[in-house]
Parts: structure tokens; sequence; C-alpha cells
């Protein structure tokens, strides 16, 4: 910014899960090995794809899956796949998932790190307070009940 100074701080980081119809999670790779369909938002549109499609290199499935992947553009896409049954499982962000969904986690170490950043372009009170909340107990406690890891 011209004339004043950009401030980034990292909030948090997006989770990858698995949802399985599955009423107990048997691990990530087992539910995967197990589905007919398993669908995932497009890698090539998405953060959370490109997450998953690492997640199934990193577990040397991606050749033996990639024919039984089905893509939406997004997150949400690959989730109302699972949710009308296209689809067996669905990896997808923890914070897309729903009340009562069996989640299987993933692995952080699979992939590369979901950045979820807030970014501060104004230099007006109430873009400073924001971001000053952003920083704050209650900011963690919020985000780390929608899914995401903070600090």
């Amino acid at each position: 910014l011209v004339g004043s100074e950009m401030c980034i701080r990292e909030s948090a980081k997006g989770t990858l899960v698995l949802v399985t119809r599955n009423p107990a999670c048997r691990g990530a790779k087992v539910e995967l090995l197990a589905a007919r369909r398993v669908a995932l938002a497009n890698p090539s549109l998405a953060p959370y794809g490109t997450a998953a499609r690492e997640a199934h290199v990193s577990l040397g499935l991606w050749e033996e899956l990639e024919k039984r992947v089905a893509f939406g553009e997004n997150i949400g896409q690959a989730h109302a796949l699972f949710a009308t049954g296209n689809a067996d499982v669905a990896l997808i962000a923890a914070s897309q998932r729903q009340a009562g969904e069996t989640v299987c986690p993933i692995d952080p170490s699979l992939h590369q790190p979901s950045r979820q950043d807030a970014v501060r372009l104004s230099d007006n009170r109430i873009a400073h307070r924001f971001l000053e909340f952003l920083q704050s107990a209650d900011a963690d406690a919020i985000i780390a009940a929608d899914g995401y890891v903070t600090r």
C-alpha cells in the first residue's frame, strides 16, 4: 500500500478431513481404499483439492484412486457429492463438516498447509481493532471451534 502499512496475520491453518458414511472411522487410508467413489475439490481450482491430491500421493494412493475420483469445483461441491450419495467419502475442509458426520482426520504432514490469513489493507481504526481481535484468545476459540488450527 502506498502511504500506509499493510499488516498480515496468519490467523489459522485449515484442516483437511475425510467424511465417511461408516459410523466409526477405520482410518483415512482404509476408508479411501474401500470407497467406490471419492469426492474432492478440483486441484486445479481449489487449495483443498490440491491438499487432498497431495495427501493421496503421500499415502501412495493417487494412481489407484484417480479413476474413482469425482471432482467438484470447490469443497462445497465435493461435500455435496458425498451428501447426495454420489460419493462414498469426500476430502473436505473440517470447517465444512456437518453435525453427525463421521470424520477421519488427515495427517497434516501429508500435504502443504492451507493458510488462512488476515490482511489489513486499510489504515482506519475499525481495521486495526478487527486485526487486534483476530489476535485474541476469544478469536482463537471461535476459529478453532470452526475446524481450524490456530497458532
